[in-house]
């Protein structure tokens, strides 16, 4: 592949490489399109900021279920002061959103393991982190799975252990009682919750 000479076009190369499914290394990356490690790191994040792009390990990348329909809706990134710009605010750091981040590494988890992933004292608590899987349960971001997690005393039912379906990208979705709705920052829009 010959290098690229826009932003926009090594954007839409990885979209383009990744587009298989599979996960991909920076370097493999960078071999396929033609372009050097930086190029690739900086296109990548700006990619992951949109939620296109996941980095589920260090230097590995695949696509985001939105990605994917990116792809399938034929969009193309192009160059300019706003490509690739991703949400506007970053991530601040809550028990809920440290959670969001737990749930896109874990993919499959329990309530205790996203515990452990995003306590750090007071402010976090089991019953605040129940209600936000509910909203997401709800919200059909979130499915609780048939089969549990064993438990660790005798006659335990064992643990509810839940799937991430959507990975819209990196800000958690607010939770609106008033309105029974997720604000989703990164697609930018309201989702409903189904009762």
């Amino acid at each position: 592949m010959p290098e690229l000479s826009k932003p926009g076009e090594v954007a839409n190369a990885i979209l383009e490489i990744l587009s298989d499914g599979d996960l991909h290394t920076l370097s493999d990356v960078a071999a396929t399109s033609g372009r050097s490690h930086g190029n690739i790191s900086d296109a990548v994040g700006k990619l992951v900021a949109r939620g296109l792009v996941e980095i589920p390990r260090r230097g590995a990348y695949q696509l985001t279920e939105a990605g994917f329909d990116a792809l399938a809706s034929g969009v193309t990134i192009t160059s300019g002061p706003d490509v690739l710009a991703g949400p506007r605010k970053a991530p601040r750091d809550t028990f809920r959103q440290r959670c969001w981040a737990a749930m896109h590494v874990r993919q499959i988890f329990t309530l205790g393991d996203l515990m452990a992933d995003a306590d750090r004292g007071a402010s976090a608590s089991r019953s605040n982190l129940a209600k936000y899987m509910r909203a997401l349960i709800a919200a059909e971001y979130v499915a609780e799975m048939a089969e549990r997690q064993p438990g660790t005393k005798n006659g335990s039912n064992g643990f509810k252990r839940y799937r991430l379906l959507k990975r819209t990208g990196p800000i958690a979705p607010v939770f609106s009682e008033e309105h029974s709705q997720l604000q989703d920052p990164n697609v930018g829009k309201a989702v409903p919750c189904k009762a």
